[in-house]
């Protein structure tokens, strides 16, 4: 009975851990590296750098020519790719959003590494990395939309299959026929939920109406709603989670 009782506890314990890591605001870059015949090139050097701040990521491909560079920070990146015998290729101004992935394929062609290749090709906007329904604001959208009280609770709206009751306050949010107790609002990857009110702790509002802002949408850079897919208890729905 304690045995399993401690197997029990141990498949809760990661169902739990599960949950947790699949709530973030970071991103990722990921992609497949071929050469002209579209063979797989292994062991091609990746570097991803963040252009805002400087950061590198530094990866190797592996023996299908795939790369991925998990928890980025939502930012404009600089994607370049090189092997011995091939011409180093370069993507800029490659944005990834709040919870987001992009995908970056290259194809590296003969030549010189002294050679750089410019990418102009623009990041497909059809998600294929994932089965997450949702979608993201960018900063200028943020600051530019008029809204009440200058909430960013009031961007959901925005986002089909999102409704607010009339005037706001507790229970108010409903995305896709859920529950308003199953959102779930994070702040740079931290729990920001009211286990009472379902609602976000910063920028509380009250039993009606807009709250004071503590956090006001100025100071947001990108702000995104998911409903996430994956096997729920019977009559269970997946839970919403906006990040900001």
């Amino acid at each position: 009975m304690r045995a399993r009782l401690f197997v029990y506890l141990v498949i809760l314990s990661f169902a739990i851990c599960d949950l947790v890591l699949a709530q973030t605001y970071e991103g990722r870059i990921l992609g497949t590296i071929t050469d002209q015949t579209g063979a797989a090139m292994p062991n091609a050097k990746v570097v991803i750098t963040n252009v805002d701040t400087g950061v590198r990521r530094e990866l190797v491909t592996n023996d299908a020519g795939d790369y991925v560079a998990p928890n980025l920070a939502p930012g404009v990146y600089k994607i370049a790719v090189e092997a011995p015998g091939f011409s180093r290729v370069e993507k800029s101004g490659a944005r990834l959003e709040v919870a987001k992935d992009i995908r970056m394929d290259f194809t590296l062609h003969p030549g010189s590494v002294a050679e750089t290749v410019n990418v102009t090709e623009d990041v497909s906007l059809v998600e294929t990395t994932n089965d997450t329904l949702g979608g993201t604001f960018a900063n200028k959208s943020i600051n530019d939309l008029p809204l009440n009280g200058r909430d960013f609770q009031n961007l959901v709206v925005l986002r089909p299959g999102v409704q607010r009751s009339t005037g706001g306050g507790f229970l108010s949010i409903s995305s896709n026929g859920n529950r308003p107790e199953d959102n779930n609002f994070i702040v740079d990857g931290t729990d920001n939920n009211d286990p009472y009110y379902a609602t976000t702790v910063i920028n509380a509002e009250g039993v009606q109406g807009t709250p004071g802002s503590i956090l006001p949408i100025d100071a947001i850079r990108n702000s995104t709603l998911k409903r996430i897919r994956r096997p729920n208890t019977v009559g269970s729905p997946a839970p919403s989670s906006i990040s900001a």
